[in-house]
């Protein structure tokens, strides 16, 4: 019982980080894209789950976009699918892994309203990823702005 409470402490101390630490990642103005709002955030833990997440949305001419880093327990849900080599297309969405900067992806890509959601794993230890949604873009915009944010991390 002793040995799992250490465990258990070490597993938090190692896993400890703050939104606002990831907040200080997102910058205020991404390729053509400008802030719209302060960085939003949350810290979570509960039981042996430990995760924080940061989020800043931006705007530029007719699109929108939404840049969000999730770090910790959360972020492990797109480890299976991430790890994979998946292409999957439908009549409606288009979904598929691939390699930015030597870091795992997955593009999801909506076909009927031009929304593409990019998720790429930019720390496998602490397992933490950088989130796109882009409106009324698509994939190679999403992967510019992706490199340009990976840039200053």
């Amino acid at each position: 019982m002793k040995k799992l409470a250490i465990l258990t402490f070490l597993v938090g101390f190692i896993f400890a980080y703050s939104y606002r630490d990831l907040c200080k990642k997102l910058p205020n103005t991404v390729y053509e894209y400008k802030a719209t709002s302060g960085c939003e955030g949350m810290d979570m833990s509960f039981n042996d789950i430990t995760s924080s997440q940061a989020s800043k949305e931006y705007a530029s001419s007719d699109k929108t976009l939404e840049v969000m880093i999730v770090k910790g327990s959360f972020a492990m849900q797109y480890l299976p699918l991430i790890s994979q080599n998946v292409s999957v297309t439908t009549n409606d969405t288009k979904l598929y892994t691939t390699n930015i900067n030597g870091k795992k992806a997955v593009f999801n890509v909506d076909l009927h309203s031009k929304t593409v959601q990019l998720a790429i794993l930019t720390d496998e230890k602490t397992p933490e990823l950088l989130i796109i949604n882009l409106n009324g873009g698509n994939e190679k915009e999403a992967e510019r702005i992706a490199k340009e944010i990976l840039a200053k991390f």
